[in-house]
């Protein structure tokens, strides 16, 4: 097969570099979180986390804001979803961290969120000096949210939010953030529907997120969905709107040859002339939505860069 489809993974972070040793996967005391064995050593082996000298993972340890930023940067950069950032730059930070006493293991990396604006410092001041504070799960989606909002759009509305039933105590600073983390399938909520967003977070829950984080980036998003408008005019422009099994919606342009169409789950290809409306396909996307129109109305003018390829399923 030519691609692996994904289906809605998400969310967030990487625990290498930071300062422990790493070991491979089977942790001494992965036992200790048995609902996320496979996905630690699933993570470890990838060589995204990494484990303690004696070999253990102590996976019921509370995470760092140092140490979330380090796994922001980590998955960004190993996935190839962005490039570190550059020396030059970075070093225009470090006064001010150091005055804040800011780790030197992570300081790269907090230089980096604080260049494309995933922290600011008045959350390094306040939440990275010293190196230890322990961080809260809307604090940590606030970091991961700006960072996955380097390539998939965030809502301003926040209408997910309110589906948690513990909604009204989330920061309205860390609203939109967690909403993208929750349309990308980051973040679902506890078996009672809550997020708990002033509950730590701890590196097994990290694990988890990491995992899904490292497939989102490197695969993309799939939805699955109907075509309900397919228009095309002399130029061979198409307009394609897709009408989603959870809801929503998306609708963008192309023309033939923008993305592969293949047929089922096979390496076949077919031209988009081939589509029909009713048609049933799957959008693998892979972010990048850089052209955000006014209203719905404006849909049709933009090249949307957001869908990598298109499986037709069924008619």
């Amino acid at each position: 097969m030519k691609r692996k489809l994904t289906l809605f993974l998400s969310a967030v972070m990487a625990a290498s570099s930071l300062p422990m040793t790493a070991y491979a996967a089977n942790f001494k005391d992965i036992n200790d979180v048995p609902w996320a064995v496979s996905v630690i050593n699933s993570v470890a082996d990838k060589g995204l986390l990494s484990g303690y000298e004696d070999g253990t993972f102590r996976g019921a340890n509370n995470v760092t804001y140092c140490e979330a930023m380090q796994m922001v940067y980590n998955v960004l950069t190993r996935t190839g979803a962005t490039k570190g950032i550059d020396a030059v730059d970075a070093y225009s930070y470090m006064p001010v961290l150091n005055t804040y006493k800011v780790p030197s293991w992570c300081q790269m990396a907090v230089a980096y969120g604080l260049h494309n604006g995933i922290i600011d410092m008045q959350m390094v001041a306040t939440k990275f000096a010293g190196g230890t504070q322990t961080a809260p799960r809307e604090d940590v989606a606030y970091m991961f949210g700006n960072a996955l909002g380097m390539f998939y759009d965030k809502d301003k509305n926040a209408s997910t939010v309110s589906e948690f039933l513990d909604y009204w105590s989330i920061s309205s600073n860390t609203a939109v953030q967690i909403d993208l983390l929750k349309r990308l399938g980051v973040v679902s909520g506890d078996d009672y529907k809550r997020f708990n967003p002033k509950k730590n977070i701890n590196r097994a829950e990290m694990a988890v997120m990491l995992n899904k984080t490292n497939d989102i980036l490197t695969e993309g998003v799939s939805q699955s969905g109907e075509i309900t408008e397919l228009n095309v005019n002399e130029k061979k422009y198409y307009y394609i709107k897709v009408t989603l099994d959870d809801g929503g919606w998306e609708g963008f342009n192309a023309t033939l040859g923008d993305f592969p169409v293949y047929v089922g789950n096979t390496s076949e290809q077919i031209s988009l002339s081939k589509l029909n409306k009713g048609d049933k396909v799957v959008l693998i996307r892979s972010g990048n939505t850089n052209l955000t129109p006014e209203n719905d109305d404006a849909l049709t003018e933009y090249l949307w860069p957001i869908v990598r390829e298109m499986v037709k399923t069924a008619v």
